[in-house]
């Protein structure tokens, strides 16, 4: 959980900035919505039993930002410049890095909730975000 908080944001960021304008607001639309969902899974997290209901979604939005990370490869950096200045400030109320350190720090103190976010189901998403290089690695948790 420690990586893929910060990665997530640095994902969620890169992937924004950036196909024809249907597609590129449809990317932006995915973004959107995922990093809400994100944020507000998070929200969800009270104690250690919410965490592990929390845990599998967690680790789909997780999968679902590696794929639009993949989508934004793909995009030309002036298409990545017009979905930045479009929508950059949206983004960055949806899901910024002050909103992860946020919920990361309310997370840190509560009992177990960092034991179900190290168990070995959720090393992917850890192992996800050593994978790639450019991604920042905060240590959050």
């Amino acid at each position: 959980m420690r990586f893929w908080f910060g990665a997530t944001t640095v994902l969620l960021a890169a992937t924004f900035a950036g196909a024809g304008n249907e597609e590129l607001e449809a990317l932006a639309r995915d973004v959107l919505k995922t990093g809400k969902e994100f944020t507000t899974t998070l929200g969800t997290i009270k104690d250690k039993q919410t965490a592990e209901a929390a845990k599998a979604r967690l680790v789909s939005v997780f999968k679902r930002l590696q794929g639009l990370e993949q989508k934004r490869n793909g995009l030309s950096p002036a298409q990545q410049k017009i979905l930045q200045e479009k929508h950059g400030k949206e983004l960055a109320a949806t899901i910024s890095l002050e909103i992860v350190l946020k919920e990361s720090a309310r997370l840190k103190k509560l009992p177990g909730v960092l034991e179900v976010f190290r168990a070995p189901s959720c090393s992917g998403i850890s192992s996800g975000c050593h994978a790639a290089p450019r991604y920042e690695r905060t240590s959050l948790l």
